[in-house]
């Protein structure tokens, strides 16, 4: 630009014969066809934004619901796991709890490890 736009005193700087205001346009082509251009390609651009958007948000509904049933999956283990101690004798019974405790730890941590990597909450 002119220094005369810097002080607010003149007009933009026009560009020079040897320069292409638009890259994609030939320096010979219309105002109005070099806008229209700009305006399709801003298009497209915008169409293959929302596109992406739609397909990142399936992704995160089908991420959601694998985390929803592997909540479920483990709790349902659980339970059955809860169930079979109660027909154990002592002895088995400390060694199951303690499995137990070991394996709900894991899960916790596996958990969260998934959710940190794909940015669930």
């Amino acid at each position: 630009m002119s220094w005369l736009w810097w002080f607010g005193c003149g007009k933009k700087k026009q560009p020079e014969a040897h320069e292409n205001p638009t890259a994609t346009q030939p320096a010979n082509m219309p105002l109005d066809s070099q806008l229209a251009h700009k305006l399709s390609e801003l298009e497209g651009n915008l169409q293959r934004i929302v596109s992406l958007s739609r397909a990142q948000q399936k992704t995160i509904g089908r991420l959601k619901d694998d985390l929803s049933a592997a909540r479920q999956m483990a709790a349902e283990t659980q339970l059955r796991q809860l169930n079979e101690l109660q027909s154990l004798t002592k002895e088995e019974n400390k060694e199951l709890r303690q499995t137990l405790i070991c394996l709900i730890g894991q899960q916790q941590q596996q958990l969260t490890t998934y959710q940190d990597q794909h940015g669930i909450t």
